[in-house]
């Protein structure tokens, strides 16, 4: 029996073991858990409900009017209401209902009042008129209203003076705020859904109103309009510029305020990477939808002035859509006062920010909430509070922690978790269920036993969204078999931990001992350690990576439903008895309408067996807003042409493939997809967890990718054989699963092309590994060591060593390509040197950016950009060749936001 299959066959007796024990009786509560708060330090604030007695539908707005004496709150449906900002206040009165003046109406989303209120009684409204998604001139709108002195103030009947209009339907911003000129400020999205980003091309014109703040003197009116446009705003006079415009490059500016100094501080919705802070200045840009947030997305559109850089960029596994917020001016909160407070509408997270001119923003988590903020106000005391949109649908004020767990009390080794009966045996606490799946995730060859743990009697519910009782607790250990044990038995390497706590899911490594005995807790940034009695299942590998608690939060994610495990497409025959044993609620989708196969099996054609193991192991980041860095979408329901892959051009580095395309329907050889499945180097995916390629899920890949077009004749460009990329690919395609024969082996590993060498690196054999740093490595272990300068320029020089030279000048030696090296341990200490070096796209300077150009021509140019004589561009290739361009030789420029330098230079020295 080979491993793989003793592997399957030990885990299908372990389940039908722990099946068995279950099945004779109900459900057994879960009372056991001791996983409980978090390791990490407690959080500084909390929110408390404040006038518990008023609930708001949908609201969208608050703040209190400049008299200080009453709150008011929109609601989507077009209600403006108000209440005594004094006392418990027990129903809200209503000023005005948006929805009975105008017909369409389809929602109100923001109000302010007028800095001269108390004499005036001006409120102005943010409003649309048509569905989102419609699209419509001159669908979104703000009016002025006037409120009545009475207790309670209400609108005045038909007094009513539209300000501005512009095109309604998908994001329209739509908040309002006065600057300390006195002037208005308004902020539009796009006007677009989601979907295909920035639809209307407009975030980057200055010829309509769309994906703008908007600056206006609303104290007095100018020929037709009842406003003047300010004769300092950035872009009046520029031809065809809209006038009203302060600043641009926005998706969809949700909330914004004014800070101490004047700036304009904006909270933007991203699309699929990135949550951004903007702080903004007139002719700012954000760079929508050119850039998101550090990542291009329309590289071919070309600004009309520079882009600015966010303050913050949050990536979609820390946030998923921003609310700006405020300046906080309390006394509650000692550690936030004067800090910028914003939140995010999805997760519930606060942080607090604090930037100044000249020093880097530093942020720092607040709280975690079960709320949707959807907009933050200062109130009469001062205070911050937050407006909840759905869940509690009420006004909750930021208030110190209290009573918040001891880190030192959470579990610290898997015994302490209450999970288990028999740690060591892996037996499950009474109440902790064991599953399987349809289509496991690749470990590097490891298997995997499940477990859910659910307290108290609530079931899993499956509605829009899942639904997990507060304590759930998801297990996974992976482990293998060890030969080095003295009696070979399948021994754990790490147990996974997925704890939601009722306001957000946090995820955990534990850390086998040799013996395997119990497990450790991994710290937060991970760890590598160092595997015993390793074979073929794991390719002999002699070194485990765990990985960070964020890397695994990139997978478990809002988008694929934290767990992925628990969903009716994994689970399949095994819902039907969770469901039985009260752990899993019956509900939409459950079982699953849509096919799902195990991908080595033998049921379902080799397109559905290739998608269900695409599906598990790369959809959880690559779909809608998940977070893979290129729009390419993998969700086993989205039909063939909604991956954005067949036949696509890659943006992101083509490897040296010949006529590369993403996905080349017929050629295996020519698919960046089906390289990166196969490399260990760079580029190899998914980025976070597994290391070494799936020999079998190649396989079937590479069989799909065949069968699109059966009988397509093999590129003709690889009979250039294993020295070039797609020559590689074409013998790994013939070879898989299998090895390749010693001759070839032997040629690849000492080939002088990397990316040849890395698709084979995981079939050196044992003999010819060296033990290495490997990927996220203890930087101290390293600075520890006492340097020396000739091994250093030894190990500079080395062919299949970091090859520095190979891009850099060293006095005479090098090419000249990124930035000289002389003196560079003069320009950093040693720890930032080697930071540079293991994190090289964390900073990089605009010199240093890589441009992909694609010419007139037709033709592809890489390389990095700077001036030339007469409005040219010089472009240095990676071989240090220039070349000067006009700008009409250029038709396509796209800045790339990683590093011309590869990460993980240093994984593969000897440690």
């Amino acid at each position: 029996m080979n491993p793989r299959s003793n592997s399957r066959f030990l885990r299908a007796l372990f389940l039908l073991a722990s099946v068995a024990t279950t099945l004779a009786a109900d459900r057994v509560p879960w009372t056991t858990s001791r996983v409980r708060g978090t390791p990490d330090a407690p959080p500084l604030a909390a929110v408390e409900r404040v006038f518990p007695a008023l609930g708001f539908k949908e609201p969208t707005d608050f703040l209190h009017d400049p008299t200080t004496r009453r709150w008011f709150v929109s609601e989507l449906s077009g209600r403006l209401v108000s209440f005594p900002s004094t006392g418990d206040a027990t129903k809200s009165d209503l000023a005005f209902d948006l929805s009975k003046r105008h017909q369409p109406f389809s929602q109100l989303l923001g109000f302010t009042f007028d800095p001269a209120f108390e004499s005036n009684r001006f409120v102005y409204v943010a409003w649309v008129s048509v569905g989102e998604g419609a699209g419509r001139e001159n669908g979104s709108h703000v009016t002025r209203l006037r409120l009545s002195r009475t207790e309670p103030p209400v609108a005045d009947e038909g007094n009513e003076t539209e300000l501005l209009t512009w095109l309604g339907g998908g994001h329209n911003g739509s908040c309002l705020k006065f600057g300390p000129d006195g002037c208005l400020y308004i902020s539009t999205g796009d006007g677009s859904s989601p979907e295909p980003p920035d639809a209307l091309r407009t975030g980057q014109n200055l010829d309509d109103l769309l994906s703008c703040i908007l600056r206006i003197d609303v104290r007095k009116a100018e020929g037709a309009r009842a406003y003047t446009i300010p004769r300092d705003n950035p872009f009046v006079g520029r031809a065809g510029a809209r006038g009203e415009i302060w600043a641009y490059g926005f998706r969809n500016p949700w909330r914004m305020a004014f800070g101490p100094e004047g700036d304009l501080w904006v909270g933007d919705v991203g699309w699929e990477l990135w949550e951004t802070v903007h702080r903004v200045r007139a002719g700012y840009n954000g760079g929508w939808s050119r850039m998101e947030g550090p990542q291009v997305v329309n590289g071919d559109l070309d600004p009309p002035t520079p882009v600015s850089e966010p303050v913050m960029a949050h990536p979609h596994s820390e946030a998923a859509s921003i609310t700006g917020g405020c300046f906080y001016e309390g006394a509650a909160l000692a550690a936030a006062r004067g800090a910028y407070v914003y939140g995010d509408w999805a997760t519930g997270k606060l942080w607090a920010l604090r930037a100044t001119n000249g020093a880097p923003a530093a942020v720092r988590e607040l709280a975690t909430t079960t709320l949707q903020p959807v907009a933050f106000a200062t109130g009469p005391d001062r205070e911050l509070y937050v407006l909840d949109h759905q869940q509690s649908a009420g006004i909750h004020r930021l208030v110190p922690a209290r009573d918040t767990f001891d880190p030192s009390l959470f579990p610290r080794k898997l015994s302490q978790t209450g999970l288990f009966a028999d740690v060591r045996e892996q037996r499950p606490a009474p109440g902790v269920e064991p599953y399987d799946v349809v289509s496991p995730v690749w470990h590097d060859g490891a298997s995997s036993r499940r477990w859910i743990a659910v307290p108290g009697t609530e079931p899993i519910r499956k509605g829009e969204n899942w639904t997990f009782p507060a304590g759930t607790v998801a297990v996974k250990t992976i482990g293998h078999t060890n030969l080095a044990a003295p009696v070979p038995r399948w021994t754990p390497i790490e147990t996974q931990l997925l704890h939601y706590d009722g306001a957000k899911w946090r995820a955990y490594a534990y850390h086998w001992d040799h013996a395997g005995r119990d497990a450790e807790l991994v710290g937060a940034k991970g760890a590598t350690s160092d595997l015993e009695g390793s074979g073929p299942e794991l390719g002999g590998a002699d070194t485990w990576r765990f990985g960070s608690r964020t890397d695994c939060l990139r997978c478990h994610n809002s988008w694929s439903g934290f767990v992925l495990g628990i969903n009716p497409l994994q689970l399949g025959s095994e819902a039907a008895r969770l469901g039985k044993l009260g752990v899993l609620a019956a509900g939409p989708g459950n079982p699953p309408s849509i096919p799902f196969a195990n991908p080595q099996g033998h049921d379902g054609d080799i397109a559905l067996r290739a998608r269900s193991w695409l599906h598990a192991n790369c959809a959880p980041c690559h779909r809608w807003g998940a977070g893979g860095a290129v729009p390419v979408y993998f969700p086993i329901e989205d039909p063939l042409e909604k991956l954005r892959i067949a036949d696509i051009r890659p943006s992101r580095g083509d490897f040296g493939l010949d006529d590369a395309r993403l996905l080349a329907p017929g050629h295996p050889e020519r698919s960046v997809l089906w390289l990166r499945m196969n490399t260990s180097g760079a580029g190899h995916m998914p980025m976070a967890g597994p290391r070494r390629p799936d020999p079998n899920g190649s396989r079937l890949v590479a069989d799909w990718i065949r069968s699109m077009r059966p009988g397509d004749p093999t590129h003709a460009n690889t009979k250039a054989g294993i020295g070039s990329p797609s020559g590689a690919l074409a013998l790994l395609d013939a070879t898989l699963p299998g090895k390749p024969g010693a001759a070839e082996l032997d040629a690849a590993l000492h080939s002088t092309n990397a990316v040849v060498r890395d698709l084979f690196a995981s079939f050196a054999p044992g003999s010819a590994r060296k033990g290495v740093l490997g990927d996220g490595f203890d930087p101290g272990r390293v600075l520890k060591l006492r340097g020396d300068p000739a091994r250093g320029l030894e190990v500079m020089r080395r062919d299949g060593g970091p090859n520095c030279l190979g891009c850099h000048r060293l006095g005479a030696e090098g090419r000249a390509f990124g930035p000289e090296l002389s003196g560079v341990g003069r320009k950093y200490d040693d720890a930032r040197l080697l930071g540079e070096i293991v994190e090289p796209s964390r900073t990089v300077a605009p010199e240093n950016a890589l441009h992909v150009l694609e010419l007139a021509d037709g033709s592809t140019l890489a390389g990095l950009v700077s001036p030339a004589d007469g409005g040219r561009l010089r472009v240095r290739d990676a071989s240090g060749q220039d070349r000067v361009l006009g700008r009409a030789d250029i038709r396509k420029d796209e800045r790339q936001t990683l590093s011309a330098m590869p990460e993980g230079l240093l994984s593969n020295l000897t440690a």
